[in-house]
């Protein structure tokens, strides 16, 4: 039995060509799509890392920078309150509580981060660059955390302000302990704010100097510095 192949009305050469037009016009359609979506994610990567460098640049970056202009003050403080009191103990000098305005509550914004994480951009970036936005983020946690647990701290140091010329051995011992508390906060929160400054610049982030310069003057200007 013998079979015959249809032969096409122009002849194969004819069908061939068409074939290979088609195929091509295929070709040409699924590059211009990936095109098109390659250039979609480098935008939205492009709009995610203006996000992130406004935050980091002009939010957290401005208080981290405050945070290290105030800390020498804050320490000082918590100084002259601990020897005023180890006076009144040691040496029976009558006990004047000095001034400890509470340093600002401040909270770290990762707002810009996890908007690109959603949006899936941060899977679009090179590995590299997706690691180096998120070192500074990856410490905002630990940062609000101290920021809450500081603020409590001081709530407990603030009634330093009613303590007697010649307060009771535990009334001492408690406010000495906040002051400790309260140092340990300060210290913490000053040398977690330079590494987030040393992760941010690695990102590329450049802090707003109007930003940075109006933090330093609000902060200051709150704790009399």
């Amino acid at each position: 039995m013998h079979f015959h192949l249809p032969k096409p009305l122009h002849g194969w050469r004819e069908f061939a060509g068409e074939v290979g037009i088609i195929v091509l016009g295929v070709l040409i359609a699924l590059g211009a799509e990936q095109v098109i979506e390659d250039w979609h994610w480098k935008q939205r990567v492009r709009e995610a890392e203006a996000s992130m460098t406004k935050e980091l640049g002009e939010d957290d970056g401005a208080q981290a920078e405050a945070r290290l202009a105030i800390s020498p003050c804050v320490a000082r403080r918590l100084d002259a309150a601990e020897q005023a009191l180890i006076a009144e103990r040691d040496r029976g000098v009558p006990f004047v509580a000095p001034t400890l305005p509470t340093p600002p509550f401040r909270t770290w914004d990762s707002d810009a981060w996890r908007a690109a994480v959603s949006s899936d951009a941060t899977s679009h970036m090179a590995t590299d660059r997706m690691y180096a936005w998120s070192a500074p983020y990856n410490m905002t946690a630990d940062m609000d955390q101290a920021a809450v647990r500081e603020f409590n701290d001081w709530a407990e140091l603030t009634r330093i302000d009613s303590l007697p010329p010649h307060p009771s051995e535990a009334e001492r011992e408690r406010m000495l302990s906040a002051i400790a508390h309260a140092r340990q906060d300060n210290a913490f929160l000053s040398w977690i704010s330079g590494v987030f400054l040393r992760y941010a610049k690695s990102a590329g982030v450049q802090v707003s100097e109007t930003a940075r310069v109006e933090e330093i003057r609000s902060e200051r200007a709150q704790i009399g510095c």
